[in-house]
């Protein structure tokens, strides 16, 4: 199903449902021995940060949702030099296609970020193995989260506190605050903004895109920053 709770469902259900979905995706794209290394690495964090907006979503109903977090942010950052390193190497090969007088493939710079990645991702391999048997246990995990109580109440009041968050760090990046926090807390909208998007009046659907081009721009203003 859809990354949404669909407007049927009881908190709790909806919850572990989406939990539980998201756990399977992340197996099913990181065992593809067919797919890239580099893609399975970025489908394994997307679907980790989706857990863990979903759980900040709910948190004000979920006792356990400190631990669950971590574990998903533990998870993710397995993998997240691997991931930087590609990133890199893309919007090295982006800028220095601006400039059509070079054949990229024969650029020294865009060859060595490419070469960093390249091998970034192969030794993450084994890692990929050793986070299957930490998603597994994580499926299993999920079957006893205790999320019965959740109420409606606590989804409104988690998307307050998120859009909070949004507002403080929209602040700080006008008094030079850093970019990679405010992209983090804006993903986390627009990740809380889908599943509820069912559940959004039909005049204010249209944010869930609008935090999808957001996130993107600061993403790459971002990137460039740190290169």
């Amino acid at each position: 199903m859809a990354y949404r709770i669909e407007i049927d469902e009881a908190p709790g259900d909806a919850v572990r449902r989406v939990a539980a979905e998201r756990v399977e995706s992340a197996l099913k794209d990181i065992s593809d021995a067919d797919a890239p290394i580099g893609w399975r690495i970025h489908q394994l964090r997307k679907r980790c940060k989706q857990t863990r907006s979903l759980v900040r979503l709910v948190r004000a109903g979920f006792p356990d949702y400190k631990r669950v977090n971590k574990s998903f942010r533990k998870i993710a950052r397995r993998v997240c030099s691997h991931r930087d390193a590609r990133v890199m190497a893309e919007l090295v090969r982006k800028l220095a296609g601006s400039d059509h007088q070079h054949d990229l493939d024969q650029d020294p710079v865009v060859r060595w970020f490419g070469f960093r990645a390249e091998t970034a991702e192969k030794v993450a391999e084994p890692t990929l193995t050793s986070i299957r048997e930490s998603l597994a246990d994580a499926a299993v995990d999920i079957e006893n989260w205790p999320v019965g109580s959740i109420r409606v109440d606590d989804v409104i009041e988690g998307l307050w506190q998120t859009l909070a968050k949004v507002n403080d760090t929209t602040r700080a990046v006008r008094d030079g605050g850093p970019l990679h926090e405010w992209r983090k807390r804006c993903k986390d909208l627009w990740y809380q903004l889908r599943l509820l998007e069912i559940l959004l009046p039909a005049g204010k659907q249209h944010f869930v895109q609008h935090f999808d081009v957001q996130t993107e721009l600061i993403g790459d203003a971002h990137d460039r920053q740190v290169l």
